[in-house]
């Protein structure tokens, strides 16, 4: 073989060794979600979000989580595969099949219209949906509990309106085997007294069923807290920054037990919306499902707990903030997920590793080529030839 061939062989082995040196750093890292956009879900990372996905806690797909709000995006492709869809329904024959009063109530029901269609014509129940349960599928971001069911039950079309179909929205799932119920809606404007007492009733059938209630407590920079989250049967929960401050619209009081990132202008929350897109928002609507999506993963490391278990697991495991001990600001403090289940609290996602391998073939390839060309080049140089010199030794004089 001659040494040209010798040095192009040696070449190759080089290559192939040097690229394949990246592979287990880039592999041992995949235990963490591989979304597109998961450096920028702070709101997921500062409750330790990542620690419980490293140790396979991601969520049930037999816990349902019913999200009453505008609705969802049905064909969303971060969320499509997440949403309820009730087994006991034949799609589009016109008839109740199971029997509970709803025709065709194939992914949830519209209290707004009175019929299947939960269809999100404005984006706001989109965004608490993927905020719960975006798949984790490397399309763009990850839910907190990227494996549950999201059951869409609308009861408006934007994202304001009045809670007079709340009663109806909560028995329905209730009735439908929901674990927990996510409300980002609420309002601090009187309501009759007929309509509290529904409210209420449904509230208390729901717990008293073993649901757990979690809503979001306002943003109208007020000292008092939006109602169904003042109801005490239900979780409140305050919006906090990325400097774990409170968020100025976030409402205060007695009644806030536990908040969670809710953002601002300096950075709010990344998550899914309406027509297959995503969009950053910030508020209360959005720290309400983030521990909704907590308590679904402490329902997957113990099944059995009732709704007030599953507060005081809240309660004894929450990140203290703002004045020591409980107050009206951050209720018993920010939701700590790793705290949740027993884990330690200590990240195992970091977004410059995150940046590094997203990008490891592109540095690997970078690396390779430079490496290679010094190669090249020291393979390349040839010895310096000397000519031959003869010497002229002198005749010795006579």
């Amino acid at each position: 073989m001659t040494k040209k061939w010798s040095t192009h062989i040696f070449l190759i082995i080089c290559t192939l060794f040097i690229a394949s040196a990246f592979l287990p750093s880039g592999l041992g890292y995949l235990n963490n979600p591989n979304d597109e956009f998961l450096m920028q879900q702070w709101g997921w990372l500062r409750i330790y979000t990542d620690v419980a996905y490293a140790n396979n806690y991601r969520g049930n797909s037999s816990t349902i989580v019913a999200v009453i709000d505008t609705g969802i995006d049905l064909d969303h492709p971060d969320l499509q595969a997440n949403i309820y869809t009730n087994p006991g329904e034949i799609p589009g024959d016109g008839l109740d099949n199971d029997g509970n009063g709803y025709i065709d109530d194939v992914h949830g029901w519209n209290f707004v219209s009175s019929n299947n269609n939960v269809e999100d014509n404005d984006g706001h129940g989109t965004h608490v949906s993927g905020i719960i349960a975006a798949i984790d599928n490397s399309i763009v971001i990850c839910g907190v509990a990227p494996h549950v069911k999201i059951l869409p039950i609308k009861v408006i079309e934007i994202a304001s309106g009045d809670l007079s179909v709340l009663p109806e929205a909560i028995n329905y799932a209730v009735k439908m085997g929901a674990d927990i119920i996510s409300m980002s809606i609420g309002t601090n404007d009187p309501i009759g007294p007929l309509l509290k007492f529904k409210i209420d009733t449904a509230i208390n059938n729901a717990y008293g069923n073993g649901t757990v209630l979690v809503a979001a407590a306002g943003n109208d920079y007020l000292s008092t807290v939006s109602y169904p989250a003042s109801n005490p049967k239900v979780i409140a929960v305050a919006a906090t920054t990325t400097s774990d401050h409170r968020a100025s619209y976030s409402n205060t009081g007695s009644e806030i037990d536990i908040a969670a990132p809710g953002g601002d202008s300096s950075g709010a929350i990344i998550s899914t919306t309406r027509n297959s897109t995503y969009i950053s928002m910030a508020g209360t609507s959005m720290a309400c499902p983030h521990v909704s999506g907590a308590i679904a993963l402490m329902l997957q490391w113990n099944s059995t707990l009732t709704p007030t278990e599953v507060w005081e697991r809240l309660n004894e495991t929450a990140i203290d903030l703002g004045t020591p001990g409980r107050d009206d600001e951050f209720g018993v403090g920010l939701v700590n997920i790793a705290g949740i289940l027993d884990l330690p609290l200590a990240h195992t996602y970091n977004p410059t590793l995150d940046w590094f391998f997203q990008n490891i073939w592109w540095i690997g390839l970078i690396g390779v080529v430079v490496i290679l060309l010094v190669i090249y080049a020291i393979l390349k140089k040839k010895p310096q030839a000397y000519s031959d010199v003869s010497f002229t030794t002198p005749s010795p004089n006579p």
